[in-house]
């Protein structure tokens, strides 16, 4: 006993070229060793001019971290940044003792937004770096750097807006 009659007519074959009835492959395998073709499931390959995915050549890590088994040197605490952070306010102590409101909101600005800056780069790098498994953490002297740096700021940016308010303040229009 057969089935109902099909009222759309017989199978169409399935993918032109496939040699097989509804697209299924034919007993056996397809030609290419059990996967799908290029035509079928897998997705296409991609674009020619691309660089490939995954991690970097060489081995890195793709966020900067030193690869394993790379010096540690790569993954120390940014030092060098924290100390120009550090000096950054200090740069503008000679500011203190010329006369013009010029000179006092250059100092206010440099000690402001240069130490920020300097500081905000110093921890982006200090975090990417402790994201290495061969971080050498310095806690205690990152933390008197950092400490250094908000002090000294603060102060010399303190000491450069009390001059330029002084100077404000001298002005013929409050006489």
């Amino acid at each position: 006993m057969t089935g109902p009659a099909n009222p759309w007519g017989p199978p169409t074959g399935g993918r032109p070229g496939s040699g097989s009835p509804g697209g299924f492959p034919a007993p056996g395998g397809p030609a290419t060793g059990g996967f799908p073709t290029i035509g079928g499931f897998l997705p296409p390959p991609p674009p020619e001019g691309l660089p490939p995915a995954g991690p970097p050549p060489g081995g890195g890590s793709p966020w900067g971290a030193a690869p394993a088994g790379a010096p540690a040197e790569r993954a120390r605490p940014p030092l060098a940044l924290l100390g120009a952070a550090l000096l950054a306010p200090l740069v503008t102590v000679p500011l203190l003792f010329l006369d013009g409101w010029g000179w006092h909101v250059l100092g206010w600005a440099v000690a402001t937004f240069g130490a920020a800056a300097l500081l905000i780069a110093a921890t982006l790098t200090d975090t990417r770096r402790r994201a290495s498994a061969w971080y050498l953490g310095r806690d205690g002297v990152v933390r008197a750097l950092r400490l250094g740096t908000v002090v000294l700021a603060l102060l010399a940016a303190g000491a450069h807006a009390w001059l330029f308010a002084d100077w404000f303040s001298r002005l013929e229009v409050f006489a």
